[in-house]
């Protein structure tokens, strides 16, 4: 009985993750392509969708906006949340720069002609989906590890819809990505569990999309 009345006490505490809901301000998006990116192979720049972090007074920071200095650029959706710039190159000498709202340059990316290798599909060995009280854990095995110059794991649905991007680490074997209650997550993003067809792909930090795996369905 003792016992009992202990763990009801426990369930009844508000867990961390309860107490940060009403410190969470969203996400916001930033700039991951490091300046001087070369673009051989094509690409742009990338932005991906981050908590939103407090400013010292306790306000959240603003949203940043972008744009590409001198050029129109078109947007488009890899991922919830994970946006490529594209730009147009005149030439393989004169750096493309991204401007935030200060006009301070934020990134930059350069014209290449250098003959790169296919971006192959991730070498998925298994995913898993575990159900815990704050949400979803996702786990991706991989046979070879995650390669320089590659920003996130993308997720999509057996019909190639994405659901999902995951930040990888370089030379990582094992991507894990919790979602769930009280979790920053752009909008659009979708829970993977057990028994849902997945197909994978690599985006790399200037917007570069691998080929895509095989279906693979996920187990616990």
């Amino acid at each position: 009985m003792r016992k009992f009345l202990v763990l009801a006490a426990l369930l009844a505490l508000p867990s961390a993750s309860r107490a940060d809901c009403a410190d969470d301000g969203g996400t916001i998006p930033r700039v991951v392509t490091p300046k001087g990116t070369s673009l051989a192979g094509g690409g742009g720049f990338l932005t991906a969708e981050q908590p939103r972090a407090r400013n010292p007074d306790g306000t959240f920071e603003k949203t940043p906006v972008y744009r590409v200095k001198g050029q129109t650029a078109k947007e488009t959706t890899l991922a919830p949340g994970l946006v490529l710039t594209t730009v147009t190159v005149t030439d393989q000498k004169t750096p493309i720069e991204l401007l935030d709202d200060q006009a301070e340059v934020v990134s930059s990316v350069i014209g290449s002609k250098a003959v790169v290798t296919e971006f192959k599909a991730p070498a998925v060995k298994a995913v898993h989906s575990a159900l815990r009280r704050w949400g979803t854990k996702v786990r991706v095995e991989l046979s070879a590890p995650v390669l320089k110059g590659t920003y996130a794991l993308v997720v999509a649905d057996a019909k190639g819809a994405p659901r999902v991007f995951i930040p990888v680490t370089e030379g990582a074997t094992s991507i894990e990505e919790q979602t769930g209650h009280c979790t920053s997550q752009p909008a659009g993003t979708q829970p993977t569990n057990n028994g849902d067809k997945v197909t994978l792909f690599w985006v790399d930090v200037a917007g570069r999309v691998s080929a895509r795996t095989k279906p693979f369905v996920v187990a616990e």
